[in-house]
């Protein structure tokens, strides 16, 4: 509260936005941005909680930040999420990394993308998929890892969803090959 007339009978309390430091005061004070008060008579702002903020001075309440933006304590705005991240809820002090298998192109996203059948990302927070490598292969969404093509199978192309089979007469001896072998004269398969 504050007396804002010297000996004046009463003192009249801070309404909400505002605020009177200590005793004697003789004026209110205007929150500034990141803080608020909502209701009469306070000695101090409220700092804005993670995840709210508060964009203008003299508010009354906090307003949470959108789904793909995040603040931390006292924010005057919210921030976007970083590509790798995402926020699929209001309110969030902190942005959830895209999981492995998953990935967030853009930043301010609200939800993370599964990798397609034939790409990988091998740990979270990543803001693409790695296309699988000669010899290997995801036959599946959501991978974190290819798998290498078989013995008698290859794989000869980036970014493959499935092996191709050895034709007759020829091999692959090793795992995760990109082509086959040809049998050697005197030799079949």
């Amino acid at each position: 509260t504050y007396a804002d007339q010297e000996g004046s009978p009463s003192c009249t309390p801070a309404e909400p936005g505002w605020f009177v430091e200590g005793e004697g005061g003789s004026e209110p004070k205007k929150c500034e941005r990141g803080t608020y008060t909502n209701a009469e008579g306070q000695s101090s702002c409220r700092g804005a909680e993670p995840g709210y903020f508060v964009a203008s001075a003299g508010a009354t309440e906090e307003k949470a930040c959108a789904p793909g933006k995040f603040s931390g304590p006292a924010a005057t705005a919210c921030d976007d999420c970083l590509a790798g991240s995402y926020a699929g809820e209001t309110g969030q002090s902190t942005c959830d990394l895209a999981t492995a298998g998953h990935y967030v192109k853009n930043k301010g996203a609200t939800k993370e993308t599964p990798c397609a059948e034939g790409f990988y990302a091998p740990s979270s927070g990543a803001d693409e998929c790695i296309p699988c490598a000669l010899g290997t292969y995801a036959d599946a969404k959501k991978q974190s890892s290819c798998k290498p093509a078989s013995r008698g199978w290859f794989v000869d192309k980036e970014g493959a969803s499935q092996p191709k089979k050895c034709e007759r007469g020829t091999y692959t001896s090793d795992e995760g090959q990109s082509s086959c072998l040809d049998a050697q004269a005197g030799y079949y398969v």
